[in-house]
């Protein structure tokens, strides 16, 4: 009931947000209807989560009340200590649709270059990713949003077909990504409909938008379980195994194909067990007792894997560890294999329960922090103000990542270095924009200037005769 509230007044009735209460939100979201997901389906089949999981109930009933308390402190803290963000919509201006459009385009190059592919930003044997993987990787999950909030600038009918086509291309392009890009796109895109309406969203709106984006959801979610069971056959789980173009091929034939036992089998085997993200941080938690705490070195590699190697001379050290788990795992006594790791579990592995409520509110008030410094001073020492613009993209950016309870906390110091690598071409866009407005809005035979005054001819009274 509470997640449900929250995120009822997060979509539909907020216009100042947050980012704890959004962090909290996510929260929610992710470890409690997550948990309750898989309880249901498994309480269907008459099994318990303890037993089916291979888990003590002790524990996960411990981790259960940990991941509903540090939502709470994250609602009260946030109310308290954090700024309240606010978009301006007046500001926003029509040429802030070439930020839309170009970034489609730097999508679309991304995926043709291979630089961006099934599940996501492709990086090379070495780990490295490309400036331009980097950008439609950061780009692509807010372009669906950015769209929506700049629908209404469209000022010609030519420019609401292309818009219109733009988001359709944007939501389409975060179906191979994964289900939850697909999914937290459409709730950024719902958020961003709130913000464009002068009065709270009405209960006739949402279910209509609900009714459009549930057949969006099935088909996209569908088409990518298609996609992953075409590149298991394949021969592996990496992009690299298989082109997009044949992976989708595959998924297309497969999905004409008719009913699949071994596709449906794994698809509800994975709407049934991937949910449960609760399992990690419980292992987590509990190992936290009793082995001894990394005390700040999975933070500190979250923020290393966020430096640039041209500013990191030891980023090799770093791209060897590979993953956050190759480094807390082997000290909880935990196998070592890929997790549903979060800000939760990288506070438990540094300082055990106090670093599980410490971090979610210190990473919400940084971000909060981070966006005010970014969006403030910066622009306005090269622009005179901050494009609204610019604000939309960098809150959307970060609202994408800390809505999303399944992630590691090296994407959150990622997603900041990618909003300052992405200011510098918004910046650049803006001007353009402006002086393209700037040259339409002036007369064709140059300025209009005022015309000077005539000067009018007085005669002067004729001088004294002195001579007299």
């Amino acid at each position: 009931m509470v997640t449900t509230v929250a995120a009822y007044q997060l979509l539909f009735r907020l216009k100042r947000f947050r980012f704890s209460w959004m962090m909290a939100t996510g929260l929610l979201l992710g470890y409690v209807v997550g948990t309750l997901n898989t309880v249901a389906r498994l309480s269907s089949e008459g099994l318990s989560i303890a037993r089916y999981f291979a888990r003590p109930q002790s524990d996960l009933s411990i981790a259960i009340a940990v991941s509903m308390t540090v939502p709470a402190a994250l609602f009260w803290m946030g109310a308290l200590i954090e700024k309240p963000i606010r978009i301006d919509i007046e500001r926003l201006e029509s040429f802030d649709l070439l930020m839309v459009w170009s970034g489609v385009a730097v999508v679309m190059a991304a995926f043709l270059t291979g630089n961006m592919g099934f599940m996501g930003v492709v990086s090379s044997e070495e780990r490295r990713v490309t400036a331009i993987g980097s950008i439609a990787g950061a780009l692509a999950p807010v372009l669906p949003a950015l769209t929506v909030l700049l629908l209404p600038k469209c000022k010609t009918q030519f420019s609401r077909v292309i818009s219109w086509l733009a988001l359709a291309g944007t939501v389409t392009a975060l179906v191979p990504q994964g289900r939850r890009s697909l999914l937290y796109g459409i709730i950024l895109a719902l958020l961003a409909l709130n913000l464009r309406s002068s009065s709270p969203v009405k209960i006739r709106r949402i279910l209509l938008v609900a009714l459009l984006a549930a057949p969006v959801l099935y088909l996209g979610n569908s088409f990518f379980y298609a996609m992953r069971f075409s590149n298991t056959q394949a021969g592996g789980s990496s992009s690299n195994k298989i082109g997009l173009d044949q992976l989708s091929s595959r998924a297309l034939q497969l999905m004409r194909g008719g009913r699949n036992t071994n596709l449906d089998y794994q698809v509800q085997r994975n709407l049934r067990d991937r949910t449960f993200i609760m399992r990690y941080f419980s292992d987590v938690l509990a190992a936290s007792w009793s082995h001894q705490l990394l005390y700040g070195k999975a933070l500190t590699y979250c923020i290393e894997t966020a430096i640039p190697s041209a500013f990191s001379p030891d980023k090799s050290k770093v791209r060897d560890i590979g993953m956050e788990e190759n480094l807390t795992n082997p000290q909880f006594g935990l196998p070592v294999r890929d997790e549903a790791n979060s800000i939760l579990t990288t506070g438990a592995t540094d300082f055990g329960i106090v670093g599980v409520f410490v971090y979610p509110v210190a990473m919400s008030l940084l971000l909060s922090l981070f966006l005010q410094i970014a969006t403030g001073p910066m622009p306005s020492i090269i622009m005179g103000r901050t494009p609204e613009a610019l604000k939309a993209v960098a809150f959307l950016s970060i609202g994408a990542v800390i809505l999303q309870a399944e992630l590691s906390t090296s994407a959150d110091f990622v997603t900041c270095r990618n909003i300052l690598i992405l200011f510098i071409p918004v910046v650049f866009l803006h001007k353009c924009g402006a002086l393209f407005t700037h040259r339409s809005a002036a007369p064709r035979h140059g300025l209009d200037l005022p015309k000077p005054t005539p000067q009018r001819n007085i005669a002067r009274p004729p001088e004294p005769d002195l001579s007299a």
